[in-house]
């Protein structure tokens, strides 16, 4: 009896854990766009000693939403924290020509502002990147730095 209650427990456990939006996304399923994005971060990041990050699902389909939001509608910044369920959340968006440097143009843009080049170098538990075009061959894009390691910054 003892054992089959440990088993349900680890099996109900499991499946919280499954729905807490830890699942990475695996590279191949981004858009070349995200793609380059996310190889442009991990590159700075590399440079200042920092992990590569790995997308997360339930980030990456919110800065999808909010990169379609902004290309569409040209609005700003909103607060994912309660979608996520992340005490802390980081938001970095922008718009380039879309193209193969489209990821090298926002992460240069991203390291010539203080703040934004400060995020780029903490850690985080988790990364969600998305783009969307826009108008005259423009591209959004958004990424969402949440679930800090180490409980702040």
């Amino acid at each position: 009896m003892k054992q089959a209650s440990s088993l349900l427990l680890l099996a109900m456990v499991s499946c919280l854990l499954a729905s807490c939006g830890s699942r990475a996304v695996p590279v191949a399923e981004l858009t070349p766009a995200e793609r380059d994005l996310l190889t442009a971060i991990n590159n700075y990041r590399s440079s200042h000693g920092k992990k590569a990050l790995t997308p997360s699902a339930s980030l990456t389909e919110l800065a999808r939403t909010d990169a379609k939001r902004r290309a569409s509608s040209g609005q700003g910044y909103v607060d994912n924290r309660l979608e996520t369920g992340y005490e802390r959340m980081l938001t970095l968006a922008g718009t380039a020509r879309s193209g193969p440097e489209f990821g090298k143009k926002l992460m240069d843009f991203w390291a010539n502002q203080p703040a934004q080049r400060e995020w780029l170098k903490d850690d985080y538990a988790s990364v969600g990147v998305g783009t969307a075009a826009g108008e005259s061959k423009l591209e959004t894009g958004v990424v969402l730095l949440g679930g800090f390691a180490g409980g702040g910054f």
